[in-house]
C-alpha cells in the first residue's frame, strides 16, 4: 500500500490531539495488553468559552487513524496510509445562562479532504445533542484500562448530585448510562474533545 505525504502544519495538531488525547496507539501484535489497575480520571466541567471535536475521516470507516510516522525526520512532515481522507473540526461556543448553567450551541464545521478546505452546517457527530440544554455537562477522561474500554464520556444534568453519581458510574463501572436526571454519551475512540473555557 502506498503512502501520502501531508504538510504536519494541517495535520499534526489533529495526530497529536487525537492520538495522544484518546489513547488511539495501538500495538502491532494481536495479543491482549494487560489489565492495569485504573488510574484517577480527570473530568471537566464546563462553562462559557468554546468546544472543539476533532475526528479523522477514513475511508474504511471508524475514526482510528491506523499508522502515523515521521516521513522525514529532519522536516516536518508525517506519512499516513491511504486509508486517512482528511478530518473535520466542529466548533461550539458554551454560552452561560442566567440560571447558573450553560447552553451549548454548534458554530461551524471545518472540513479538510483530499487538499481541499470546506465548512459544513452541521456537525458529523452530534455528542452534544442530549446534552445542548442541561444546565450542568461534564468531559470525563478515563484512563484506558483494557482495550476495549472507552476514552471519553460526556455527562449532562440539571441536577449536580445525580452528575457525582454518574460520574462514579463511569469511571468505577465504565457503566454510561441514561436516566430521568442525567444523560451519558460515550465520545468513539479516536475522535477528540477539546474544551476552551474562559
Amino acid at each position: 500500500m502506498s503512502n501520502r505525504l501531508f504538510n504536519a502544519s494541517a495535520i499534526t495538531i489533529l495526530c497529536l490531539q487525537t492520538l495522544l488525547q484518546t489513547a488511539c496507539f495501538r500495538g502491532s501484535t494481536s495479543a491482549p495488553r494487560p489489565v492495569r489497575p485504573p488510574a484517577q480520571p480527570d473530568f471537566v466541567d464546563l462553562r462559557p468559552g468554546s468546544l472543539r471535536v476533532v475526528m479523522p475521516m477514513l475511508r474504511s470507516g471508524g475514526y482510528v487513524v491506523p499508522s502515523v510516522r515521521n516521513a522525514d525526520p529532519s522536516s516536518s512532515n508525517i506519512e499516513v496510509g491511504d486509508d486517512f481522507l482528511g478530518y473535520e473540526k466542529d466548533y461550539y461556543i458554551v454560552r452561560a445562562r442566567d440560571d447558573g448553567g450553560i447552553r451549548i450551541e454548534f458554530s461551524r464545521a471545518q472540513v479538510w479532504e483530499k487538499g481541499q478546505t470546506s465548512t459544513r452546517r452541521h456537525p458529523k457527530l452530534r455528542l452534544f445533542s442530549q446534552a445542548a440544554n442541561a444546565r450542568h455537562v461534564r468531559l470525563v477522561y478515563l484512563i484506558r484500562v483494557s482495550e476495549a474500554d472507552h476514552n471519553m464520556a460526556i455527562l449532562a444534568s440539571d441536577n449536580v448530585a445525580a452528575l457525582e453519581e454518574s460520574t462514579r458510574a463511569v469511571t468505577k463501572n465504565a457503566a454510561c448510562q441514561n436516566s430521568e436526571k442525567v444523560t451519558c454519551t460515550w465520545v468513539p475512540e479516536g475522535v477528540a474533545v477539546i474544551a476552551e473555557m474562559s
